[in-house]
């Protein structure tokens, strides 16, 4: 069998015996799934452990795994000689009304089920990577990146890139690209670079309109601040006495009403301003949370039951 823990030493996930022994594992690049080798045997799984699919070859045991640098072929040295290859294929993201599928052969099918509309985006080079939020596709390839309009796909934005992209975090009016170096690109939704902010040691967890959320990997107590049209880091941080696992910032047009959640390591739920900073916890056991695209609701699920604040900014008032 196989096994999940997160950074903690807590264990996330085991798995069912399986008939022969586990000979290899190995995490993508970025960190979205991992594959595990056995006795003629691959199997594709998700960071939490749970396994997409379950592939028979004709390789022996596998014993060693390799991914490529943008995480969509993996190879595996099987026992016998031969050497296997698996590709990931039949991407699925939803967002909304909006569903979208890559599937085998690199063409990408967007389907709005409201307005009853399909239409089928076809790319020469290999789709790396995708992104569906705010209305709008992101799709990364080895050297460009495609911005989308959900309503309206037929002229997309497209930027160059001189790396791959490996991970997009989208915002309502911003997306971040950060290419296989770990360089920052902010760009606006029209494909107009904004901002290239210079850090080293941290990790891009989210953005808003005015602001970019980092997480200090050598401190991640603690969460830097920087402003988006600059690129420069804000004068105020947000710290906390455990560890952060997530942060996420809402998505309200009012930049005096910017809030920032996230849970710690003990998986309590805080908020604060992010101009000026006042944090409070408001749930305990909190396995995950999220803002609204649309307005300034959150919810989350805390203690095995859905909550859902409408208005958040009444935990000041109540205190």
């Amino acid at each position: 069998k196989y096994r999940v823990w997160d950074n903690y030493g807590r264990q996330l996930y085991s798995s069912a015996a399986y008939d022969y022994v586990i000979t290899s594992v190995k995490w993508s690049p970025n960190g979205e799934f991992f594959a595990v080798g056995s006795f003629e045997m691959i199997r594709l799984c998700d960071k939490s452990g749970w396994s997409y699919s379950f592939v028979k070859h004709e390789g022996g045991s596998l014993m060693k795994l390799s991914w490529d640098r943008y995480g969509n072929v993996v190879a595996g040295a099987g026992g016998n000689g031969y050497v296997v290859f698996g590709n990931i294929v039949d991407r699925h993201l939803s967002w909304g009304n909006i569903e979208v599928d890559l599937d085998e052969n690199n063409k990408i099918t967007v389907n709005d089920y409201v307005n009853e509309i399909s239409e089928e985006l076809d790319f020469t080079e290999r789709v790396i990577n995708m992104n569906l939020r705010h209305g709008h596709l992101i799709v990364s390839t080895t050297s460009q990146v495609f911005i989308y309009n959900i309503s309206h796909l037929t002229s997309p934005f497209i930027i160059d890139v001189k790396e791959p992209i490996n991970n997009v975090i989208q915002g309502a009016k911003y997306v971040v690209l950060i290419d296989s170096s770990q360089n920052i690109h902010v760009y606006d939704y029209e494909g107009k670079h904004i901002s290239s902010p210079k850090f080293q040691g941290m990790k891009v967890e989210s953005i808003s309109s005015d602001v970019i959320a980092l997480l200090d990997k050598n401190n991640p107590k603690l969460i830097r601040l920087f402003d988006v049209i600059s690129g420069k880091p804000l004068n105020s941080n947000i710290e906390n006495s455990n560890e952060i696992v997530s942060l996420q910032l809402n998505q309200t047009d009012l930049v005096t009403e910017r809030k920032l959640c996230f849970i710690d390591s003990n998986r309590d739920m805080f908020l604060t301003m992010v101009h000026k900073p006042d944090v409070i916890k408001i749930a305990t056991m909190v396995d995950s949370f999220q803002w609204n695209d649309n307005n300034d609701m959150l919810t989350c699920i805390s203690d095995g039951k859905l909550i859902t604040w409408f208005y958040p900014n009444a935990i000041y008032v109540d205190k």
